[in-house]
Formats: C-alpha cells, structure tokens, sequence
C-alpha cells in the first residue's frame, strides 16, 4: 500500500474508532503531503476556509516514503488532536488530548517514534534546520536560526551592528561565534 494511501487508511479507522465510542464524527477534511518536513513527522491544523473550518493533517514525505507502523501511529497522533479540539475544544497533548489516544484510539500517547528509528530511516536534514548561532548582550545570550543569523550579519558589516537589540538592556546583540548543532 502506498504511504497517501495507508494514511487515508489510517484516519478512516481512528475517525471510525472515535465515533463507535462517542457517537461523534470527527471531521478530517484533508491529508496533505509536505516536501519540507524534515524534525517534524507530522502537523494537524485547523485553517479557515470560505466561512467554515478545514481539519487538515500534514504529513513529511520525505520521512514516510513506505506503509510503516510509524506513518500510522503518526497519523493517529495527528487526528487525536483533531478530535480533542472537536470534542473537548483542547489543544496539544494535554489530558483530554490523552483521553482521547488511549481510551478512544487505544493508542499509547507517549512519543511516537524514538530517536534510534528516527536515526534508522535515514532522512538527510538540511543543514539550515540544524545549525543554531548563538549571540550575547549585556545581560543574556540566546540562539537564532539560519536566516536570522545571515540577516544580522549582512547588517553587521554595512552598520557596524547586528540591528537586533535586547528588550532588556537594550543593547545591540553580537555573534559570540559560537554554533549549536540541534
């Protein structure tokens, strides 16, 4: 089975599941697949559309290129969030968000996939998702991304400064030249 194919799948079975239990139908309006996923495995969203709500699920496509028990445990984590703003108007993985994993999708609503399977699949992630740069002013230090980080430099070398300033001690913040790898 494909992967587009077992995750239509798998939300026709948690929606199923949640309404033989609650008499409810949950609506999942799309299941959309995202070439620039790379950390996250999947996102369940809630877009206006013409005056009414659409529940979409975005899934990462370079991650599940094949039916595995990740894709459908991603999947199920994904219309779990659906269903607890549908039903309990809750949001994240709070207990109603649990509630709705375990007793509802008989799902264990720890962490879907564990580093080591993440390690096991391979994914190349881009080297901008993953480098963080760490700058100072007078009274902390802090990381910015990728495009932040080139922002501030290009700036830095017509201005003199970054243009960023703390909202403490409002000082101009510096490149300490230290890197973080995430």
């Amino acid at each position: 089975m494909t992967p587009t194919a077992a995750a239509i799948d798998e939300v026709k079975k948690c929606v199923e599941a949640i309404r033989a239990k609650t008499g409810t139908t949950i609506e999942v309006t799309r299941v959309v697949w995202s070439d620039k996923m790379y950390r996250t495995w999947g996102v369940a969203s809630i877009k206006p559309y013409n005056g009414k709500r659409q529940y979409v699920i975005k899934l990462a496509s370079q991650i599940f290129k094949a039916d595995t028990p990740e894709l459908r445990n991603t999947v199920a984590h994904e219309v779990a969030h659906l269903a607890d703003f549908q039903l309990y108007n809750g949001w994240g993985h709070g207990r109603t968000w649990r509630h709705v994993m375990r007793t509802l999708l008989g799902r264990n609503p720890e962490r879907c996939v564990t580093e080591e399977e993440k390690a096991a699949l391979n994914v190349a992630i881009p080297k901008r998702l993953i480098t963080k740069y760490e700058y100072a002013c007078g009274c902390s230090k802090f990381l910015l991304g990728g495009a932040k980080h080139k922002n501030a430099n290009a700036k830095a070398a017509v201005n003199g400064h970054t243009g960023l300033r703390c909202r403490k001690c409002h000082e101009y913040v510096k490149f300490t030249g230290n890197l973080k790898k995430a």
